[in-house]
């Protein structure tokens, strides 16, 4: 079987498992992925597959998985997050994939989510800074 035979076999598998019932599979197969594995089968499913996808990750394994996507990817899940999630994730990220992600959000959101976050002093100053800097 070539990677891409490999590839596809792979979504095929994800894609059953998350429409299925055996949930504890799905979440294994998911979380034995490496996070940029996940990104890409991410990137491949649909609206529905990826919130169920989302739904079987801890907040340290959407914290990885941000680390991954594209900024479109980052939308996506940014708008339907909720915001105490949102900074659970955030603050088990980079800091400098957290602060391109709370860029995303309207500024009365993204000060509500800084709030609630641990990492709030580190990632505040750096949002201060353009995003193509050395200190963005």
């Amino acid at each position: 079987m070539t990677t891409e035979q490999e590839g596809d076999a792979l979504d095929r598998r994800i894609e059953d498992l998350l429409r299925g019932d055996d949930i504890e599979a799905a979440v294994e197969l998911v979380a034995a992925m490496h996070p940029a594995d996940q990104a890409d089968a991410y990137q491949r499913l649909d609206g529905a597959g990826r919130e169920r996808m989302l739904a079987l990750l801890s907040a340290e394994g959407a914290a990885h998985l941000l680390e991954h996507l594209d900024e479109d990817l980052l939308e996506d899940i940014v708008e339907g997050m909720p915001r105490a999630s949102l900074a659970r994730v955030l603050d088990l990220t980079d800091n400098d994939v957290a602060v391109d992600v709370l860029r995303l959000l309207p500024p009365s959101e993204r000060v509500r989510t800084l709030s609630t976050m641990t990492t709030a002093a580190e990632i505040a100053p750096l949002l201060g800074h353009a995003d193509e800097s050395a200190g963005g």
